[in-house]
């Protein structure tokens, strides 16, 4: 790569940008099967109201690749549906609701995001190398008050765009030429026309310079178009006012007006440079031409378009700026679960590849978002054993323009690969196309809003949004979106968690879609079952899934509570909604009978007709533990569907954080106790070494122990003076008798000497012993005293 064409807002190395053009380059195959459908919340795939399976304006909104029969339609709100005429009757999308149904998520609430993908993708990623990028994009970032700038919103903003009544309908954001030069400001703030990105972004897109440092095998880019040519859109053409070099490259080098959630890989070894490179944490660099009003084309020749690099910018006297990082948590980063190739279907759990996102309160309250999937495709082909330094090849990082020269793979290459000469084994043709080799596939959501949460439930309360997935048809007439289904569909939840259950759906699906109701309509209701291999709802009384019908006493305020919830999930308000159509629901079996109501009766309610396509079953709390079972009415057809779902409540499990309170609040109660008890032992021994002055424990100098201690005290300083009179009593003693003892020692010795003496005296001269009468007699002030007398053993004896 070229020095200064691949910026992050500063100089980076050659390997930074070229990779997404082969192992990044998110994409998908334009073929006879799409190749990432986002299918919870529901995935445009360029859809809006269109009566049809297919997408009828595949550039719409942005360039997916997808197959045009994937996607679900935008939701509605009609009352009771948004048709006309008898019948099955046919869309009317000036009906009051139309396109209206739009979803809502609560700030730090869990919201799954299901998709599946054809080429497959996962760790190992034994067949391929990918990438699933989550991002998202919210109104306050995208403004626009009529000067370019992002401001006060005073003009439509994001939006899904609204079908009109008449033939002008799925028209392309921006204008209806789908060039690069002929996105329009006017245009695009038609509020017919849907819009993501801002027409801003997009014109600096066509006038700045494409990257040339990257990777375009042999593909001959247009150069007069600016960066909205790459080397999976080498004409530039355009799709809404995506910019196909934001699109195909990730990270991005310019800013964005995206916002990273969550990157997931067969290859997590490079999530630490995802997350790095994020522009959550990380400003990116543009250069500021200063055009100002002067009347400029809407592409330049190249050497004319906007450099995207600060030295070439400053040298052509222009400003380089830098947009400041959005200053939150960089995305989440981890490998995904292997899948299938050529197969959209689950994982290896059996369930559709997801992502759960945790929606961010740093979104502003009643801000209109999107969501956006990238999914990148890689082959091996592009690996090498070492480059030529001998430093291991990463195709990630290694392939760049150098390699355009002469690339690894060229378009449908015709050779003797065998290797048994071409008599033998040759040639035989390769089938590929080096613009998608690898390459970029993406899905969106219909927008949706994000609302603070309601008073009164704090932050640490986890809430679950809880949705329907699918479209009316059959598994054939919807492929490859999907049949209905609740999101999640196995759930687990602790005793006070909140779910929100809501879904929505259309009225716009093909009459001649399978299933049951009125013909072409979407609709789910909610009852419990007595287990997944059960269809028939239990009665109320064996109801525990809002409330424990057979431990709450009927007339309680819990009873009402959960009776009447019971009743708006089974029957979608049907009665207040039919009273609106001047209609009236059957109440009895007998009225059923008489009405003679087929499925396209807007009155028939036992098919949910009378009930609009949206439903808001609002927050509800988890009261009662266990495993809860629950089906739709309407689309649970056994041996054709199955719309059914378990969520289990359990007990509680203490957080991390309460885990360490405990453990703290534990030492802290057993330092206290130690204390206490030391400050109680001590009072209750006011003569102990605990008690003294200079030992005393802290918590006998408290006001409240203050006149206790002072009694204590008088009993340690009486205690004291009759210890110190026994101590002198006993001193006086022991010094009477330590002069007795004096007094003994020299009777001792005196009675000692008087004996060796006597002993010499008759010692006998001739070797005899001598008798003799002789007694000697001990002073008489030797035997004033018994302890005075010679004692037995080594004392001389009488």
């Amino acid at each position: 790569m070229k020095e200064g064409y691949c910026l992050f807002g500063a100089m980076t190395t050659n390997a930074v940008c070229l990779w997404f053009s082969s192992s990044v380059l998110l994409s998908r195959l334009a073929l006879v099967c799409g190749d990432i459908y986002m299918n919870s919340p529901r995935g445009s795939n360029n859809k809006l109201a269109e009566v049809n399976n297919n997408a009828e304006n595949q550039n719409r909104l942005f360039d997916s690749q997808n197959n045009a029969a994937g996607g679900y339609q935008v939701g509605d709100n009609c009352v009771p549906n948004c048709k006309t005429g008898g019948g099955a009757g046919n869309y009317d999308a000036s009906k009051e609701g139309s396109q209206e149904g739009m979803m809502y998520y609560y700030h730090g609430s869990e919201l799954t995001v299901e998709f599946t993908l054809q080429h497959g993708c996962g760790t190992p990623g034994t067949n391929t190398a990918c990438q699933v990028v989550v991002q998202y994009m919210c109104e306050s970032d995208v403004r626009d008050d009529g000067d370019g700038d992002d401001d006060d919103g005073s003009l439509p903003g994001l939006r899904d765009g609204k079908d009109p009544p008449n033939s002008g309908r799925r028209r392309t954001a921006g204008g209806d030429t789908t060039n690069a030069q002929g996105a329009n400001r006017d245009e695009s703030r038609d509020p017919v026309r849907g819009r993501h990105e801002t027409f801003e972004s997009y014109d600096a897109c066509r006038k700045r310079q494409r990257n040339k440092g990257l990777y375009v095998a042999d593909q001959n880019l247009n150069n007069d178009i600016g960066a909205t040519a790459t080397r999976q859109n080498r004409n530039g053409n355009r799709r809404g006012l995506e910019c196909p070099e934001e699109r195909d490259y990730y990270p991005y080098w310019h800013p964005s007006d995206w916002r990273d959630a969550a990157v997931l890989t067969s290859r997590a070894e490079h999530c630490e440079y995802y997350q790095r490179e994020s522009q959550n944490v990380r400003p990116k660099g543009y250069c500021d031409p200063s055009f100002g009003d002067v009347d400029v084309a809407a592409t330049l020749p190249p050497q004319d378009q906007v450099p995207n690099n600060a030295r070439e910018c400053l040298s052509k006297g222009y400003q380089w700026h830098e947009r400041s990082a959005w200053n939150i948590p960089p995305p989440d980063c981890f490998g995904l679960p292997e899948s299938r190739d050529n197969h959209h279907g689950n994982i290896g759990n059996g369930k559709m590849a997801s992502y759960i996102w945790t929606v961010p309160d740093t979104i502003p309250d009643n801000n209109v978002c999107v969501l956006r999937l990238r999914y990148n495709i890689s082959t091996a082909d592009f690996t090498r054993e070492s480059k030529a330094d001998g430093s291991a090849w990463d195709s990630f990082f290694d392939l760049d323009s150098s390699f355009n020269v002469n690339p690894p793979l060229k378009t449908n290459p015709k050779d003797d690969f065998v290797g048994l000469g071409y008599a033998s084994s040759g040639p035989l043709q390769l089938q590929v196309n080096t613009a998608q080799f690898g390459r970029t596939f993406q899905d969106r959501s219909h927008t949706f809003r994000v609302r603070q949460r309601p008073a009164g439930i704090p932050k640490s309360t986890r809430i679950v949004n809880y949705n329907v997935r699918g479209r009316r048809g059959n598994i054939v007439q919807v492929y490859p979106a999907v049949e209905y289904d609740f999101v999640p569909e196995d759930l687990e939840v602790e005793l006070g968690d909140m779910i929100h259950f809501q879904w929505t759906g259309s009225d716009a699906n093909s009459n001649n879609n399978a299933g049951n109701g009125k013909d072409g309509t979407d609709r789910s209701n909610l009852v419990q079952i007595a287990d997944r291999a059960s269809n028939k709802p239990v009665p109320i009384h064996e109801h525990t899934l809002f409330f424990d019908a057979q431990s709450t006493s009927p007339g309680s305020q819990a009873y009402e509570e959960g009776h009447k919830l019971v009743e708006r999930f089974a029957f979608l308000d049907q009665e207040m909604y039919a009273q609106q159509a001047n209609r009236a629901c059957p109440k009895t079996l007998t009225e059923l009978q008489n009405a003679d109501l087929d499925d396209n009766d807007d009155g028939n309610c036992h098919q949910l007709n009378a009930a609009p396509a949206y439903f808001d079953g609002g927050l509800v709390k988890m009261r009662v533990q266990g495993e809860h079972h629950i089906a739709s009415t309407r689309n649970n057809a056994y041996s054709n569907r199955s719309q059914k779902a378990t969520i289990r409540v359990v007990s509680r499990r203490l957080r991390w954080h309460e885990v360490l309170f405990l453990v703290v609040g534990l030492l802290a109660f057993l330092v206290a106790a130690f204390f206490i008890g030391h400050a109680v032992w001590a009072l209750m021994n006011p003569t102990s070494a605990a008690f003294a002055s200079g030992n005393r424990p802290l918590l006998l100098g408290t006001p409240c122990c203050a006149s206790c201690v002072r009694r204590k005290i008088k009993e340690r300083e009486a205690f004291k003076v009759a210890l110190r009179a026994e101590w002198r009593q006993q001193h006086q003693q022991e010094k009477q008798l330590a002069t007795l003892c004096m007094a003994v020692q020299q009777c001792t010795d005196s009675q000692m000497q008087m004996q060796m003496q006597h002993l010499q005296e008759f010692a006998p001269t001739n070797g005899s012993p001598r008798s003799s009468s002789h007694d000697v007699s001990l002073d008489p002030k030797c035997q004033s005293h018994s302890s005075c007398r010679p004692r037995s053993g080594s004392d001389f004896s009488e």
